[in-house]
Protein backbone atom coordinates (compact mmCIF):
# COMPACT_ATOMS: atom_id res chain seq x y z
CA UNK A 1 0.00 0.00 0.00
CA UNK A 2 1.36 3.41 -1.02
CA UNK A 3 1.78 5.82 1.88
CA UNK A 4 -0.10 9.09 1.62
CA UNK A 5 2.03 12.23 1.41
CA UNK A 6 1.54 14.35 4.53
CA UNK A 7 1.06 18.09 4.15
CA UNK A 8 0.98 20.92 6.68
CA UNK A 9 -0.62 24.22 5.66
CA UNK A 10 0.16 27.46 7.52
CA UNK A 11 -1.85 30.42 6.30
CA UNK A 12 -3.27 33.53 8.00
CA UNK A 13 -5.66 34.22 5.10
CA UNK A 14 -8.78 32.19 5.92
CA UNK A 15 -10.06 32.11 2.32
CA UNK A 16 -6.75 30.78 1.01
CA UNK A 17 -6.55 28.31 3.88
CA UNK A 18 -9.96 26.93 2.85
CA UNK A 19 -8.86 26.68 -0.78
CA UNK A 20 -5.80 24.67 0.18
CA UNK A 21 -7.91 22.41 2.39
CA UNK A 22 -10.33 21.74 -0.48
CA UNK A 23 -7.59 21.13 -3.06
CA UNK A 24 -5.69 18.69 -0.83
CA UNK A 25 -8.87 16.79 0.12
CA UNK A 26 -9.72 16.30 -3.56
CA UNK A 27 -6.31 14.88 -4.42
CA UNK A 28 -5.83 11.15 -3.86
CA UNK A 29 -2.67 10.33 -1.96
CA UNK A 30 -2.42 13.65 -0.15
CA UNK A 31 -3.11 13.86 3.57
CA UNK A 32 -3.69 17.21 5.27
CA UNK A 33 -2.01 16.48 8.58
CA UNK A 34 -2.30 19.92 10.19
CA UNK A 35 -3.50 23.47 9.52
CA UNK A 36 -2.49 26.62 11.37
CA UNK A 37 -2.35 30.39 11.10
CA UNK A 38 1.10 30.89 12.60
CA UNK A 39 2.44 30.37 16.11
CA UNK A 40 4.83 28.34 18.24
CA UNK A 41 2.38 25.42 18.22
CA UNK A 42 2.71 25.24 14.44
CA UNK A 43 6.47 24.80 14.77
CA UNK A 44 5.98 22.07 17.37
CA UNK A 45 3.55 20.24 15.07
CA UNK A 46 6.03 20.35 12.19
CA UNK A 47 8.71 18.80 14.41
CA UNK A 48 6.24 16.16 15.65
CA UNK A 49 4.62 15.25 12.33
CA UNK A 50 7.72 15.53 10.10
CA UNK A 51 5.51 16.16 7.06
CA UNK A 52 6.57 15.66 3.46
CA UNK A 53 5.56 19.21 2.62
CA UNK A 54 4.79 22.49 4.37
CA UNK A 55 2.83 25.11 2.46
CA UNK A 56 3.27 28.43 4.23
CA UNK A 57 2.21 31.98 3.62
CA UNK A 58 5.01 34.52 3.84
CA UNK A 59 3.06 36.47 6.48
CA UNK A 60 1.76 34.53 9.45
CA UNK A 61 0.39 35.35 12.89
CA UNK A 62 2.98 35.25 15.67
CA UNK A 63 5.81 33.79 13.57
CA UNK A 64 7.06 34.30 10.04
CA UNK A 65 7.90 31.83 7.30
CA UNK A 66 11.61 32.14 8.08
CA UNK A 67 10.95 30.71 11.55
CA UNK A 68 9.35 27.74 9.76
CA UNK A 69 12.28 27.30 7.37
CA UNK A 70 14.88 27.61 10.14
CA UNK A 71 13.01 25.05 12.27
CA UNK A 72 12.97 22.55 9.41
CA UNK A 73 16.69 23.03 8.83
CA UNK A 74 17.60 22.94 12.52
CA UNK A 75 15.70 19.66 13.01
CA UNK A 76 17.28 18.21 9.83
CA UNK A 77 13.85 17.33 8.46
CA UNK A 78 13.45 16.16 4.87
CA UNK A 79 10.37 18.36 4.64
CA UNK A 80 10.06 20.59 1.60
CA UNK A 81 8.47 24.02 1.85
CA UNK A 82 6.42 26.00 -0.64
CA UNK A 83 6.14 29.65 0.34
CA UNK A 84 3.32 31.79 -1.01
CA UNK A 85 3.34 35.58 -0.99
CA UNK A 86 3.09 38.81 -2.90
CA UNK A 87 5.76 39.66 -5.51
CA UNK A 88 8.95 40.60 -3.64
CA UNK A 89 12.47 39.87 -4.81
CA UNK A 90 13.77 40.37 -1.26
CA UNK A 91 11.31 37.97 0.40
CA UNK A 92 11.61 35.46 -2.42
CA UNK A 93 15.41 35.55 -2.28
CA UNK A 94 15.49 35.17 1.51
CA UNK A 95 13.03 32.27 1.36
CA UNK A 96 15.12 30.43 -1.22
CA UNK A 97 18.31 31.17 0.76
CA UNK A 98 16.67 29.70 3.86
CA UNK A 99 15.79 26.48 1.99
CA UNK A 100 12.34 26.96 0.42
CA UNK A 101 11.60 24.58 -2.46
CA UNK A 102 9.58 27.23 -4.28
CA UNK A 103 8.17 30.72 -3.82
CA UNK A 104 4.67 30.82 -5.31
CA UNK A 105 3.68 34.38 -6.19
CA UNK A 106 0.13 35.48 -5.39
CA UNK A 107 -2.32 35.53 -7.03
CA UNK A 108 -1.69 32.08 -8.48
CA UNK A 109 -3.95 29.69 -10.36
CA UNK A 110 -5.19 26.43 -8.90
CA UNK A 111 -3.35 24.61 -11.70
CA UNK A 112 -0.05 26.25 -10.78
CA UNK A 113 -0.61 25.50 -7.09
CA UNK A 114 -1.38 21.83 -7.72
CA UNK A 115 1.57 21.47 -10.09
CA UNK A 116 3.91 23.01 -7.50
CA UNK A 117 2.72 20.59 -4.82
CA UNK A 118 3.02 17.60 -7.16
CA UNK A 119 6.54 18.59 -8.17
CA UNK A 120 7.57 19.07 -4.55
CA UNK A 121 6.12 15.75 -3.40
CA UNK A 122 7.34 13.72 -6.37
CA UNK A 123 10.78 15.28 -6.70
CA UNK A 124 12.60 13.61 -3.77
CA UNK A 125 15.48 12.53 -5.97
CA UNK A 126 15.89 16.06 -7.31
CA UNK A 127 15.79 17.38 -3.75
CA UNK A 128 18.55 15.03 -2.62
CA UNK A 129 20.62 15.91 -5.69
CA UNK A 130 20.15 19.60 -4.94
CA UNK A 131 21.35 19.18 -1.35
CA UNK A 132 24.37 17.18 -2.47
CA UNK A 133 25.14 19.88 -5.04
CA UNK A 134 24.99 22.61 -2.39
CA UNK A 135 27.21 20.49 -0.14
CA UNK A 136 29.79 20.29 -2.94
CA UNK A 137 29.61 24.05 -3.56
CA UNK A 138 30.03 24.74 0.15
CA UNK A 139 33.04 22.42 0.25
CA UNK A 140 34.74 24.16 -2.67
CA UNK A 141 34.13 27.58 -1.10
CA UNK A 142 35.51 26.37 2.23
CA UNK A 143 38.67 25.18 0.49
CA UNK A 144 39.04 28.56 -1.23
CA UNK A 145 38.75 30.45 2.06
CA UNK A 146 41.30 28.18 3.72
CA UNK A 147 43.65 28.74 0.78
CA UNK A 148 43.25 32.46 1.48
CA UNK A 149 44.55 31.72 5.00
CA UNK A 150 41.17 32.36 6.65
CA UNK A 151 41.01 29.93 9.59
CA UNK A 152 37.74 27.95 9.97
CA UNK A 153 37.48 28.70 13.70
CA UNK A 154 36.64 32.36 12.99
CA UNK A 155 32.93 33.17 13.02
CA UNK A 156 33.37 35.18 9.86
CA UNK A 157 34.56 32.05 8.04
CA UNK A 158 31.14 30.43 8.47
CA UNK A 159 29.30 33.62 7.54
CA UNK A 160 31.48 34.08 4.45
CA UNK A 161 30.90 30.49 3.34
CA UNK A 162 27.14 30.95 3.53
CA UNK A 163 27.28 34.35 1.85
CA UNK A 164 29.39 33.05 -1.05
CA UNK A 165 27.13 30.01 -1.54
CA UNK A 166 24.15 32.36 -1.85
CA UNK A 167 26.04 34.71 -4.20
CA UNK A 168 27.14 31.88 -6.48
CA UNK A 169 23.59 30.51 -6.59
CA UNK A 170 21.87 33.88 -6.99
CA UNK A 171 23.88 36.83 -8.27
CA UNK A 172 21.42 39.47 -7.01
CA UNK A 173 22.61 38.73 -3.45
CA UNK A 174 25.57 41.05 -4.06
CA UNK A 175 23.19 44.00 -4.37
CA UNK A 176 21.33 42.98 -1.20
CA UNK A 177 24.31 42.64 1.09
CA UNK A 178 22.74 44.19 4.20
CA UNK A 179 19.65 42.02 3.78
CA UNK A 180 21.96 39.00 3.66
CA UNK A 181 23.66 40.18 6.88
CA UNK A 182 20.23 40.23 8.52
CA UNK A 183 19.40 36.77 7.15
CA UNK A 184 22.68 35.40 8.50
CA UNK A 185 22.08 37.16 11.81
CA UNK A 186 18.75 35.39 12.21
CA UNK A 187 20.25 32.10 11.07
CA UNK A 188 23.02 32.23 13.68
CA UNK A 189 21.08 34.18 16.31
CA UNK A 190 23.24 37.27 16.39
CA UNK A 191 22.95 40.93 15.41
CA UNK A 192 23.50 41.73 11.75
CA UNK A 193 26.18 44.25 12.70
CA UNK A 194 28.11 41.41 14.34
CA UNK A 195 27.92 39.54 11.03
CA UNK A 196 29.27 42.60 9.21
CA UNK A 197 32.10 42.99 11.72
CA UNK A 198 33.06 39.30 11.50
CA UNK A 199 33.08 39.37 7.69
CA UNK A 200 35.28 42.47 7.60
CA UNK A 201 37.61 40.80 10.11
CA UNK A 202 38.19 37.67 7.99
CA UNK A 203 38.97 39.83 4.97
CA UNK A 204 41.45 41.78 7.07
CA UNK A 205 43.06 38.51 8.21
CA UNK A 206 43.31 37.30 4.61
CA UNK A 207 44.71 40.64 3.46
CA UNK A 208 47.47 40.64 6.09
CA UNK A 209 48.38 37.09 5.07
CA UNK A 210 48.83 37.91 1.39
CA UNK A 211 45.35 37.83 -0.13
CA UNK A 212 46.50 39.14 -3.53
CA UNK A 213 49.05 36.37 -3.92
CA UNK A 214 46.55 33.77 -2.71
CA UNK A 215 44.05 34.84 -5.33
CA UNK A 216 46.62 34.46 -8.11
CA UNK A 217 47.28 30.90 -6.94
CA UNK A 218 43.61 29.97 -6.51
CA UNK A 219 42.22 31.64 -9.63
CA UNK A 220 45.19 31.45 -11.97
CA UNK A 221 43.48 33.34 -14.80
CA UNK A 222 42.29 36.21 -12.61
CA UNK A 223 44.15 39.41 -11.84
CA UNK A 224 43.48 41.11 -8.52
CA UNK A 225 43.61 44.89 -8.84
CA UNK A 226 43.05 45.71 -5.15
CA UNK A 227 45.64 48.04 -3.68
CA UNK A 228 44.03 47.98 -0.25
CA UNK A 229 41.80 45.69 1.75
CA UNK A 230 38.53 45.31 -0.23
CA UNK A 231 35.10 45.89 1.30
CA UNK A 232 32.91 42.83 1.84
CA UNK A 233 30.72 43.51 -1.21
CA UNK A 234 33.69 43.72 -3.59
CA UNK A 235 35.29 40.62 -2.08
CA UNK A 236 32.09 38.58 -2.40
CA UNK A 237 31.49 39.79 -5.96
CA UNK A 238 35.05 38.95 -7.08
CA UNK A 239 35.24 35.51 -5.45
CA UNK A 240 31.71 34.45 -6.45
CA UNK A 241 32.32 35.58 -10.06
CA UNK A 242 35.42 33.41 -10.24
CA UNK A 243 33.68 30.46 -8.62
CA UNK A 244 30.78 30.80 -11.06
CA UNK A 245 33.31 30.86 -13.91
CA UNK A 246 34.52 27.47 -12.65
CA UNK A 247 30.94 26.31 -13.30
CA UNK A 248 30.39 25.04 -9.77
CA UNK A 249 26.96 26.73 -9.61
Amino acid sequence: MIRSKTIVVLESNEALLSEWKKAIAEHEGWDLAYMGEGGEEDLRQICLLKPDLVISGASLKGIDVFDVLRTIRRESLRTKTIVTGMPSDTTMGKAIDEGAYRYLVRPFSEEDAIASVENALNGCEDFITRREHLKAVHGRIGNVLIAMHIPPHLKGYTYMCDLLVSAVERRSVINQIVEMYKTLGKRYETKWKNVDRALRHVIEVAWKRGLKDSIKEIFSASACCWEEKPPVKEFVAFVSDNLAFENIA
